[in-house]
């Protein structure tokens, strides 16, 4: 990918928005510039956290690859472990729902099929069969 850009009458040179945004370089970003024969080299200096852009010193963590700082990987640990509880909690909710609705269903019509329940659930056939299964053994 490559940009053309003028030199304004100071001497700066605007980086386009979607390289900046691409490579997180914000204002204020420190960038390096070398210099070879024919050319300018910018270098991004991995200093500061990806997630709040702040430059913690030696309290910066590489997390796959990305620069992230001790507060912010903390944060995203604690909201991470609480999001898998809340879909822990909400699968649960919706089995437990989805068992009783099908029990509720084959009350209604003893002869309905296992794909009817499915459809009507919005759930597959095979889940049908195994909560089936579960509520033969829960008896």
């Amino acid at each position: 990918m490559s940009f053309v850009g003028k030199i304004e009458v100071e001497g700066r040179l605007s980086i386009p928005k979607e390289l900046r945004d691409r490579r997180h370089i914000y204002c204020g970003s420190e960038l390096i510039i070398k210099t070879e024969v024919d050319k300018l080299i910018l270098i991004i200096p991995q200093s500061n956290c990806i997630l709040c852009c702040k430059n913690t010193g030696s309290k910066l963590i590489d997390f796959k690859g990305k620069i992230v700082c001790y507060q912010c990987l903390k944060m995203v640990k604690a909201n991470s472990t609480s999001l898998e509880k809340t879909e822990e909690l909400l699968d649960k909710t919706s089995r437990t729902s989805n068992l009783i609705k099908m029990k509720k269903l084959i009350e209604l019509d003893p002869e309905i099929k296992q794909y009817q329940i499915a459809e009507i659930l919005g759930i597959s056939r095979s889940r049908v069969s195994q909560m089936k299964k579960s509520q033969k053994t829960s008896l």
